[in-house]
């Protein structure tokens, strides 16, 4: 690696987003391209879904975030998130002597939002 390289580190983007939770709204953070988004706790439980949403457009606004990358990063998210539980629910089968197996149906991707637990 090249020391420039070495100096120059690049901080994952992260947005915030809301969600429903029971019969409130939270805040989630997300980080682009990882697994979430995650409840975070410290914005507490929002009563409408409104609210959140209103909460963390502020956050975002602070970040220099416009809502379009807003939605990229939370989106990239979610799809990292996706593809954890797909591949959790749908394990590669065992390869054959003939190769590996295929499935003969698409297997659908499942998105769960909520992935953290709230203590």
């Amino acid at each position: 690696m090249s020391p420039l390289y070495e100096r120059v580190r690049v901080r994952p983007r992260i947005a915030f987003t809301a969600q429903f939770w029971g019969n409130g709204a939270v805040v989630c953070r997300a980080v682009e391209d990882r697994p979430g988004p995650m409840v975070e706790q410290q914005f507490g439980e929002f009563r409408t879904w409104t609210q959140a949403h209103t909460f963390a457009t502020k956050l975002n606004e602070g970040l220099d975030l416009d809502p379009l990358e807003a939605r990229q990063i939370v989106t990239s998210s979610l799809l990292a998130a996706a593809r954890i539980v797909q591949e959790a629910l749908n394990p590669p089968p065992p390869a054959t002597e003939k190769g590996p197996r295929v499935p003969s149906w698409p297997q659908p991707a499942l998105l769960n939002c909520g992935l953290s637990s709230r203590s």
